[in-house]
């Protein structure tokens, strides 16, 4: 069975959002749209888990492999489509 941590609101969460942004708008150049904090970390004063969810828009998906190798280098874990048709998934590794 898998432990799920929840914890109270953290104001640097918003912080870490806009960190992450910066350092993946620095790798998609002009081909990201718009970036976006999801999920229960982008909700003031909700206990969430401490997990930043961030849902970036690209101009075209096919070309998401163009940057796989930068998304590793910033510590990120390539995962695919992950069951959704249209997406590329990445999760980014802990420690």
């Amino acid at each position: 069975m898998r432990k799920v941590e929840v914890v109270p609101y953290k104001k640097e969460w918003s912080k870490l959002f806009h960190d992450e942004c910066q350092k993946l708008e620095n790798i998609f150049g002009p081909e990201m749209m718009n970036v976006y904090h999801i999920g229960s970390t982008a909700i003031p004063a909700i206990h969430a888990k401490p997990i930043i969810d961030i849902l970036a828009v690209v101009k075209d998906v096919e070309c998401v492999a163009d940057f796989n190798k930068e998304m590793e280098e910033m510590g990120y874990d390539f995962k695919g489509k992950n069951g959704i048709a249209g997406r590329r998934f990445f999760r980014k590794r802990r420690g």
